[in-house]
């Protein structure tokens, strides 16, 4: 709570931009996102443009490492609780049986390497924000879990172990509220909230509600 100054001064901001290019990509996304960082360097820190490392490799990495240990975990109760579970989750879990002990090892070579390459960018910046995903929050009729993993940017920080946080920062033009993703060095959550106190006290997008919806 000390930390938790209102203050970003001195502090050095990595911008990574996963969602430029990227084909699911709400405008609404990028134009509440070069917002944020405006904020972020009107309140004092020191914005820096930067690229993720392995950003996608991580991000693949992760999935393919929850499915195997989602499958392990759940094998025995998916043989004789089927119709438990959910057919989404169903789906995803056993797809964790079709990777090898040889995937399972790559998954961890290639953590290894985005671990490393992360603390060398991380003696660059204090801190790393992107959008937390690609789009915004999706209206419940539309919502489904098919494809909707590639458009979040969140994965790759369960690869390498790195605090992250997303924060209300606006918007798009139907309503639809954007997140800011806020990711620190490894056991440096206090940072994250340094940054995340101070673009809440100058912005108010976590005090707003959307407009509930209604189809008739």
């Amino acid at each position: 709570v000390g930390a938790l100054s209102g203050s970003v001064e001195g502090l050095k901001v990595g911008v990574a931009r996963p969602h430029e290019g990227h084909p699911a990509t709400d405008p609404g996304v990028s134009a509440t996102f070069d917002a944020a960082v405006a904020e972020l360097s009107a309140a004092g820190a020191e914005v820096i443009e930067v690229t993720i490392p392995f950003f996608w490799e991580l991000h693949n990495a992760t999935m393919i490492g929850m499915a195997g240990e989602a499958y392990a975990y759940h094998r025995n109760d998916l043989q004789s609780r089927w119709l438990d579970y959910a057919n989404g989750t169903r789906n995803g879990v056993v797809a964790g049986c079709l990777y090898t002990s040889g995937d399972a090892m790559q998954v961890e070579r290639v953590r290894r390497v985005g671990q490393l390459a992360l603390k060398e960018l991380l003696t660059t910046v204090d801190l790393l924000v992107m959008p937390t995903t690609a789009l915004p929050a999706l209206e419940l009729e539309s919502l489904s879990f098919s494809g909707i993993i590639d458009n979040v940017f969140t994965p790759t920080w369960n690869a390498v172990g790195l605090p992250a946080m997303s924060i209300p920062m606006g918007f798009n033009a139907g309503g639809l509220p954007t997140g800011l993703q806020i990711v620190g060095r490894p056991f440096e959550e206090t940072t994250v909230l340094q940054a995340a106190d101070p673009y809440q006290r100058r912005t108010d997008w976590h005090l707003q509600v959307p407009a509930i919806k209604v189809s008739v």
